[in-house]
């Protein structure tokens, strides 16, 4: 497989990648030192790098998130755009790195400082007209830490792996892995928030659709058509499993193959339904189907062939890219929102908690902004095979992309008779009737145990002083700042800090800001990870359902409720000046 282009989801490749993770788990707890004991040179480089990376994390041994660097520093051709990766090669093949300030390099958009050369890049579609679509949003579902993230999403919950090893390190990895995608959902619905506020068009945007990546092969990632091809025998299978699971929903009843039939409840759905649907639709022929006719378009692709440019569905670093991965995650969803219209709603009531009142917020000003980030992508011109694994200079990808400023939350609480509590804060679209309807677009900003004093307290709370988030300004070579001066707060694992708050509005972006204090739980020893690097990422700290209390439809609930409190906030965005030469589109500024 050496020289092949990797795809997971193909069958090959996949059991080549389990049986080498296999031999790696297996060789370091006989005690061996696996890279003396294989020679990892005669083996695809990307299959090595992804079993090594999933070894370290399934393996009982302390793992530093040092030890996974970001991905767009390593792939980075999988995260800025083909022609700038082509630039960069022809920079590279300057003879003596001699470049001068010319007017072609004004026209592609690069210059030299130093060692250093920064190529100014662009997202998908920059040289097409703007129609209101999908386009807008290309700084969100294109940006590179938001990508690397779910690149970790897939190896905390690789798709072919045995259930008894996944639960072995995380109990609850169906409610985390369905959790992760409900709130990838809900932070894409605040991010639109500014469109439907500023009246812009709402169409969803089914067309053609062009990557603007390529391969290391050179071959450009496929352009998904927006034709519709021909009804097939593969679509109907499609259908059908889409049938047979709300068939099974309605029932509450699970038929699966070989095995005996089990009742849905309300303990159990969301490991059943989460089995359910990557069951059908990330393993097995359905899965291939699905790929190959959302990604490729049309007709799709023969989906038991060998393709050395596969689409953005077949990476999980490249597919949320792809606007209709978006509505593929809402389309599942949906069978866990339909399924939970059905169940016991959250009784408010009996989570009140008189002797604790939110007496007082106070709600800063938060600016959103777009700021340039420059990284190496120095990888994408040499490989580490090479001879040469060395070049002269520093080659660098220079986007803009969405930030905010620096804010805090201060909460006053008066406390009586309670100590040890959990708070949860979530940021929600604005409410016209009763929040509560908007539960499943409401996105946690964070959860953390809090011990109060008696009387009055002040909770305070800010992304720097969280641990929920990754921050990747380490790796950001824009400015002045050395790099030694620098802490390394990156953590693949983790949603980025930098999208936390959605993009505002000049005139301001109205959205609501929700907080609620609970008494913490015993906390279930079911629920314990061993493993320290689970633990962090899981942030399990009492056993209410993830997400709570916007995990279900609610009722009961008090307006004026003295343990939580909904509050109006307003995001405002700060245009920049637009560049003469127009080069970054203009919803960039």
């Amino acid at each position: 497989m050496k020289g092949l282009t990797f795809n997971i989801y193909d069958e090959n490749m996949q059991e080549a990648a389990s049986h080498l993770f296999e031999l790696l788990h297996g060789a370091e707890d006989a005690g061996y030192n696996a890279e003396k004991l294989f020679n990892f040179d005669e083996l695809n480089e990307d299959l090595v790098t992804y079993a090594t990376q999933l070894n370290m994390i399934y393996r009982d041994k302390h793992v530093d998130t040092s030890s996974f660097p970001p991905p767009f520093i390593s792939k980075p051709n999988f995260f800025v755009n083909g022609e700038t990766i082509l630039k960069a090669m022809k920079i590279n093949n300057y003879l003596n790195n001699n470049i001068d300030i010319t007017e072609e390099a004004y026209v592609d958009q690069y210059f030299k400082n130093y060692d250093t050369v920064t190529i100014n890049t662009n997202y998908s579609g920059w040289n097409l007209p703007q129609n209101g679509g999908e386009e807008l949003l290309n700084y969100f579902r294109e940006d590179i830490s938001l990508n690397s993230f779910y690149y970790g999403v897939h190896l905390r919950h690789p798709y072919w792996m045995f259930r008894h090893r996944l639960y072995a390190l995380n109990s609850r990895n169906d409610e985390h892995y369905y959790y992760t995608h409900q709130q990838l959902a809900a932070r894409l619905y605040l991010e639109k928030e500014h469109l439907r506020q500023e009246n812009k068009s709402k169409k969803n945007d089914f067309g053609d659709f062009k990557p603007y990546l390529i391969h290391e092969n050179g071959l450009p990632f496929p352009s998904r058509s927006g034709t519709i091809g021909d009804w097939s025998e593969d679509r109907a299978k499609i259908k059908s499993i889409d049938i047979a699971i709300r068939e099974c929903m309605s029932r509450g009843i699970i038929m699966m193959e070989n095995k005996s039939p089990i009742r849905l409840s309300e303990d159990n759905y969301m490991k059943l339904l989460t089995r359910l649907f990557r069951g059908n639709f990330e393993i097995g022929r359905i899965s291939k189907i699905v790929r190959s006719l959302f990604g490729y378009g049309g007709n799709g692709y023969p989906i038991n062939e060998y393709n050395p440019a596969p689409s953005l569905l077949h990476h999980p670093q490249t597919a949320l890219r792809d606007p209709i991965y978006w509505y593929m995650i809402q389309f599942v969803l949906n069978y866990f929102t339909e399924y939970k219209e059905s169940i016991e709603p959250v009784n408010l009531q009996k989570h009140a908690l008189k002797r604790c009142e939110i007496i007082d917020a106070e709600i800063p000003k938060i600016t959103t902004y777009f700021d340039y980030y420059q990284f190496n992508i120095n990888k994408a011109v040499i490989k580490k095979s090479s001879p040469h694994s060395k070049i002269p200079l520093t080659i660098t990808a220079r986007q803009k992309r969405l930030k905010h400023s620096k804010f805090e939350f201060n909460f006053t609480v008066d406390c009586e008779g309670i100590k040890n509590t959990i708070v949860r804060l979530f940021l929600g679209p604005p409410c016209t009737d009763s929040c509560w309807e908007e539960y499943s677009h409401f996105f946690e900003l964070d959860k953390f145990a809090y011990s109060f004093e008696e009387g009055l307290n002040t909770i305070t709370w800010s992304p720097e002083i969280s641990n929920k988030f990754s921050n990747d300004d380490f790796y950001n070579m824009e400015g002045s700042s050395l790099l030694k001066d620098r802490i390394n707060n990156y953590n693949m694992f983790k949603f980025p800090e930098n999208l936390i708050i959605p993009r505002g509005l000049e005139k301001g972006l109205n959205l609501t800001l929700f907080i609620m204090i609970t008494s913490a739980d015993e906390y279930l020893d079911e629920f314990y990870s061993a493993n320290k690097f689970f633990a962090d990422l899981m942030n399990d700290i009492d056993n209410k359902p993830l997400g709570f209390p916007f995990d279900r439809p609610a009722v009961d609930y008090y307006d004026d409720a003295p343990n939580y409190k909904f509050y109006n906030i307003t995001i405002y965005h700060k245009k920049n000046n637009v560049e003469k030469n127009g080069f970054f589109s203009p919803h960039l500024h």
